[in-house]
């Protein structure tokens, strides 16, 4: 008989194995044909998955089964399996069927602009069924990351925690789409007309939410009809030294200079894009005499993600698709144009891609994958000053908080250029963070920054426009920029090392945040590193977000640090 017992439950671990396995290749079937718009395929391998996953959760939630979670060595692992069973089951009956069924929606386009109008109805359909998917994920999300996989067999903790990240993942993102899904009816002006602001940052020329203000537009919201009324440029705003239009805290004074407050193309300076976002609408109403709403940011590298779901854009000759867009507007156009000509270019670029997007060119499914992306990546930003819709929106990665609002805490590395030049275009960087401990609760990290300078070696003979005139130390040809290092709120700087020579502690404070600022200039083709330690915040015990100035390569700066106190 107990022989018998034991080739049951080895049968029984052999079909759990077997229905996780199809279960896992299920969901990455349905995933693909959700993202390639194939419904009726998403419809039967949700379907799949459903037989699958309820069949690992109905064998694992036996008697056999139960006996197998207290066997020495290998419990662990079956209760392991256990909640990995069911916690997909509970995702394929109640968060997936929601979303597989507004990929119907999607296809249509019943929510995406037509002829200038998003149709907000539309958009009030879908916040029911994004809010119920929503709370799955929460859920199963909170399930995975309850269990210790610290003792499970190596194999399987490693898939057990790529499923935990996944899921945590998939949670966050549905929290910022069912956000986003319950204010847009009221953005999009269903009670009142609403007028907010567009800022194109240049990433040319670092700032720390991303680059320099450098045009925008004005954009009007009427009941879901939306409108650019008006373009500008960066120069429309006078540089008024010690006249900002809102008071500059003693504590954006010593690390931004007054500047922050003074020029409008500083006002992001600040990594906290509400603050920068009032800044920018404080200017507006001083010069123009009018009230905005709010302030919505993107890049050039956001509106290339763009160009791949609207299709190319020709603009004075010239066709700008996904692949080119990024080296035509933030280098090119340099090179070969004037500074009036530089602007006209960058307007009406902004002009045609808003009317191809609002239009509904393109493909639907592939635009809202390039906004999504644009907000993974903090390349789309957005601040509503009605309080109701910006408590909604924080904590979001749209948001461009300074501070994590979700409790995971937040490292900041941010880059402000120094010359008044393009030459950020040329530089490289890269930032990794490690948690080295947990001393009584609180995290301790070490980060390593690296920059290099990949200029071309005649850059000094290129245009100002590029190259900028030179400035203090730095020469016509040198890339100059400050680094501002940011500890989690109520954590701490350690040391600071540049090229393995320890800085002075010469630290500042923002708002709950230590500060270490670092003046950084480069040579062509000249590599520095930046290494630093700091403490977390005491009793934070979840992961820790690791924020990075988003620069002009098509990837993600920012990461993600596992918590070693979890």
């Amino acid at each position: 008989m107990i022989v018998l017992a034991g080739v049951w439950a080895g049968w029984q671990a052999w079909q759990v194995r077997a229905d996780l396995m199809a279960a896992q290749s299920d969901a990455q079937s349905l995933k693909a044909s959700l993202l390639a718009g194939d419904q009726q395929a998403a419809e039967g391998q949700l379907k799949d998955l459903q037989e699958h996953s309820e069949s690992a959760s109905e064998r694992t939630d036996s008697a056999t089964w139960s006996v197998l979670e207290v066997l020495p060595v290998f419990g662990d692992d079956a209760k392991g399996v256990q909640v990995v069973s069911s916690v997909l089951d509970d995702l394929a009956r109640d968060g997936l069927p929601a979303l597989v069924k507004s990929g119907t929606d999607l296809d249509a386009g019943s929510f995406a602009p037509r002829n200038g109008k998003i149709d907000i109805e539309s958009v009030k359909a879908i916040t029911e069924p994004v809010s119920a998917s929503e709370g799955a994920f929460a859920e199963a999300d909170e399930r995975l990351r309850a269990v210790d996989s610290d003792g499970f067999v190596g194999a399987f903790k490693t898939a057990y925690d790529d499923l935990s990240g996944q899921i945590r993942s998939a949670s966050r993102s549905m929290d910022a789409a069912a956000r986003a899904a319950d204010i847009l009816p009221s953005m999009l002006g269903e009670s009142e007309k609403r007028t907010y602001m567009l800022v194109f940052q240049n990433n040319a020329e670092l700032r720390s939410t991303g680059g320099l203000p450098g045009a925008g537009a004005i954009v009007t919201a009427d009941d879901g009809d939306i409108e650019m009324t008006r373009q500008f440029v960066a120069t429309d705003f006078p540089y008024k030294e010690g006249d900002s239009p809102l008071p500059v805290t003693l504590e954006e004074r010593a690390i931004f200079d007054t500047k922050v407050g003074d020029y409008f193309q500083d006002a992001n300076f600040t990594p906290d894009f509400p603050r920068t976002s009032e800044l920018m609408a404080a200017h507006w109403k001083r010069e123009f005499d009018q009230k905005v709403d709010g302030v919505i940011s993107i890049d050039p590298i956001a509106l290339a993600y763009l160009l791949g779901g609207t299709g190319p854009v020709t603009v004075d000759g010239v066709t700008l698709t996904k692949a080119n867009a990024v080296d035509e507007l933030l280098n090119k156009t340099y090179l070969k144009r004037s500074g009036t000509e530089q602007n006209e270019f960058f307007e009406k670029v902004a002009k045609q891609i808003f009317e191809k997007f609002s239009a509904g060119e393109g493909d639907p499914r592939k635009i809202l994958e390039a906004l999504a992306r644009a907000t993974d990546e903090r390349r789309l930003l957005v601040t509503s000053f009605d309080k109701a819709e910006q408590a909604k929106l924080a904590g979001t990665k749209a948001a461009g908080e300074m501070s994590a609002g979700d409790g995971d805490g937040q490292i900041g590395v941010y880059l402000n250029d120094a010359t008044m030049s393009k030459m950020s275009y040329y530089l490289d960087y890269d930032v990794k963070v490690r948690a080295t401990g947990c001393n009584n609760g609180v995290q301790k990290y070490s980060g390593t920054f690296t920059l290099k300078a990949e200029t071309p070696p005649n850059i000094a003979k290129l245009a100002d426009s590029v190259t900028g005139v030179g400035i203090d130390d730095a020469k016509k040809g040198d890339t100059a920029v400050l680094a501002h290092i940011y500890s989690p709120v109520g954590g701490d700087i350690d040391k600071v090392f540049m090229d393995g020579e320890v800085l002075p502690d010469r630290f500042n404070e923002h708002e709950g945040h230590v500060v270490s600022s670092v003046a950084l200039i480069f040579e062509p083709g000249e590599r520095h590193e930046v290494t630093f330690r700091m403490t977390g915040s005491p009793g934070h015990q979840g992961a820790t977000d690791v924020v990075v100035t988003p620069g002009t390569k098509m990837q993600n700066e920012s990461s993600r640090v596992p918590s070693p106190c979890n």
